[in-house]
């Protein structure tokens, strides 16, 4: 496991700064689901350990659900506190045994709620060709969260930059210290949000989170 304790920016990243990639368009649609799945896990001190463990269930649902039809997937999974934690890249698991076993295997690393370290991550780390990012294959990243991030401002601007990217960003908000305005700007306000009301009923949304990641 890599853990990356990335810089505290300060001030937001000028337009001028972001290079546009020739990414296939996460609006594309076909009968077989091609696609790049990030999933970053919040791993902040008000889940707790046992929470955490309902949200490693969820996406060990997910993945096998993912896995189970005609797809062509790539999936990789970071959690994320006071830093980021890489827990594997896209290209290092090809099946959902592999994925679903190394899930079980995160740990819970308490800390505060650095949404925008998360989201910078996955820009600048994940969603690379070194780590397993295909240019024909969209890219979806999926935010599990139970509160509002710690700093706001920079949660903002690094949504911007990972939206301006080319990713599918699908939010799925948990109790009721979830910011939902937050997350619907996080998700670009294109409807792919969703709020549970514990972590327990993460469940309910499984069929509406797989529907937006193929989409």
């Amino acid at each position: 496991m890599t853990t990356t304790r990335l810089p505290q920016q300060t001030t937001t990243i000028p337009a001028a700064a972001v290079v546009t990639t020739s990414k296939t368009p996460w609006t594309t649609v076909s009968n077989v689901c091609k696609v790049d799945i990030l999933f970053l896990l919040d791993s902040s001190g008000s889940v707790g350990t046992s929470n955490f463990q309902k949200q490693l269930d969820f996406t060990k649902d997910l993945s096998r659900s993912l896995f189970a039809g005609s797809h062509d997937l790539r999936i990789g999974v970071l959690t994320f506190s006071s830093s980021v934690h890489n827990q594997f890249y896209l290209n290092r698991y090809t099946n959902a045994q592999d994925i679903v076993r190394a899930i079980g295997n995160i740990p819970y690393d308490a800390g505060s709620t650095r949404t925008d370290l998360a989201l910078q991550y996955a820009r600048t780390n994940v969603f690379t060709s070194n780590h397993g990012d295909r240019a024909d294959a969209p890219n979806v990243a999926i935010i599990l969260t139970d509160g509002k991030s710690s700093d706001a401002k920079l949660t903002a601007t690094q949504a911007e930059l990972l939206l301006r990217a080319n990713v599918k960003v699908i939010a799925v908000g948990i109790g009721s210290g979830a910011a939902v305005g937050e997350l619907d700007l996080i998700a670009g306000g294109h409807g792919h949000v969703y709020t549970v009301s514990s972590f327990a009923a993460l469940k309910n949304v499984q069929d509406d989170v797989l529907a937006s990641a193929c989409g």
